[in-house]
């Protein structure tokens, strides 16, 4: 099993190095790891972008949005986090469930993420995460706003683009949903759409539907 387990790491991760915005997906629930578990995956972000507004038009280089991530439990119901995207984010999480262990009617985790888009800007994203297990299958929905951190490399020149970048982060909000599902030996898949508006205009907004594979390494 570890063997196999390597095997397909190294395949995914190959996939996603030689793939070459920033993504609203998540896809974990609101149950954090067990102390010491460790969890890798592979996700395809973005496949498909659709605007409620007509007159905006998305147009992309690339049919997807490949990541690896990793997850490792910590005590106190803390789960830390990391997902890579070439040419894209990197991006660090650490989440804590709300509820113990032993409270069974849903879970809830409180998420906090900083992202840093290679060669661009760096933001917090800030929300939460609701799920219910149901005898494997765990169907989840999450809120997050974000907060505007600055540039990491390329510093702004003119003060007028940084406030209105500024501005815009400010006013971003995400909300989606998407399941679990268990598949052979501690993999899982896992579906996810999400609803990224600006302000409190929801009717203006982009979807963003994703997919990623999570495989528990111990």
């Amino acid at each position: 099993m570890s063997k196999l387990f390597f095997q397909i790491f190294l395949f995914l991760l190959l996939i996603v190095t030689f793939c070459g915005c920033v993504a609203t997906s998540n896809y974990y629930s609101g149950r954090t790891l067990e102390k010491n578990k460790l969890l890798v995956g592979v996700g395809a972000d973005e496949i498909a972008i659709i605007s409620t507004n007509k007159d905006i038009t998305v147009s992309r280089d690339s049919p997807f949005m490949p990541s690896i991530m990793f997850a490792y439990g910590l005590p106190l119901r803390l789960e830390a986090g990391l997902r890579y995207s070439p040419t894209h984010f990197l991006e660090g999480t650490l989440r804590e469930q709300l509820n113990p262990r032993s409270f069974d009617i849903f879970d809830c985790s409180l998420n906090l993420s900083y992202a840093a888009l290679i060669g661009g800007y760096s933001y917090l994203k800030y929300g939460a995460t609701v799920s219910k297990n149901l005898k494997g299958f765990e169907p989840y929905v999450h809120y997050a706003s974000y907060h505007f951190m600055g540039a990491t490399k390329d510093d702004f020149v003119d003060s007028f683009i940084s406030s209105m970048t500024d501005e815009f982060f400010n006013n971003n909000h995400s909300i989606g949903c998407g399941i679990i599902i268990p598949l052979i030996q501690g993999a899982r898949i896992c579906p996810e759409a999400n609803y990224q508006y600006y302000g409190n205009r929801l009717s203006d907004g982009l979807w963003h539907f994703g997919i990623a594979i999570r495989i528990q390494a111990n």
